[in-house]
């Protein structure tokens, strides 16, 4: 054991010393891809789901050769969706015009679209499809839904 005190520390012989460009290099270059990584983190992650969901295509029961609704979800959190649906049948169906609508999609939020035309099928259009396809903006995904007509009626996809 020595005896040599120990040296105590003041506030002017930390304020004299020097860094050295070394060390200042060092530190820069630890530091520098920290900062990097906690800026890009965000942005990335910002974007989040960027798909668009045919939730379900419906008729109104007392009159369901009018009033079509298409309910469409936005998944994303973050971005609004600019979304044209556009209805198809299959043969023996005729669609009125108009076919498509385009509408907003706030993040997060689900819109029915309802300005659709009438349509008529013989036989009460039993054995008919009739298909909702959603067209997004490049970068985005969509389903479609396609549902059954019996008696009349839409018969909403179970």
């Amino acid at each position: 054991m020595s005896n040599t005190p120990a040296r105590i520390h003041t506030v002017d012989d930390v304020a004299t010393r020097e860094v050295s460009r070394r060390q200042l290099m060092k530190a820069g270059a630890w530091a520098a891809p920290a900062i990097l990584l906690t800026t890009a983190t965000p942005a990335a992650s910002a974007s989040g789901d960027r798909s668009v969901q045919i939730v379900s295509v419906t008729s109104n029961q007392t009159n369901p050769w009018n009033n079509l609704a298409v309910e469409v979800k936005n998944n994303n959190a973050v971005e609004s969706v600019t979304v044209t649906i556009a209805l198809t049948a299959s043969t023996g169906i005729t669609l009125g015009n108009p076919t498509t609508q385009t509408l907003s999609i706030t993040p997060g939020a689900t819109v029915t679209f309802s300005e659709f035309g009438s349509i008529s099928a013989g036989n009460n259009g039993n054995g008919r499809t009739l298909t909702a396809t959603a067209r997004v903006p490049e970068g985005w995904s969509s389903t479609a839904n396609t549902v059954a007509i019996r008696g009349g009626r839409v018969i909403p996809a179970s």
